[in-house]
């Protein structure tokens, strides 16, 4: 699961001898889980199957709603 919060920026260098082109990637960073204050997990019994959630993510969904 990746993180819409923790980011990390490539710089990426484009250009040796023409014009010095550089280009900034936003990338977004894998999941810490049980580290992070807004990760949890249900669990479905029967079937043993694992959702997991971001309370952060959600809280951003219900103000656009």
């Amino acid at each position: 699961m990746r993180c819409p919060y923790q980011t990390k920026v490539i710089h990426k260098y484009t250009g040796a001898y023409v014009k010095n082109l550089a280009e900034d990637i936003t990338e977004f960073c894998e999941c810490i889980k049980s580290e992070c204050p807004f990760y949890y997990t249900t669990e479905y019994k029967p079937a043993r199957i694992i959702t997991e959630y971001c309370r952060k993510a959600e809280k951003e969904v219900e103000k656009c709603r």
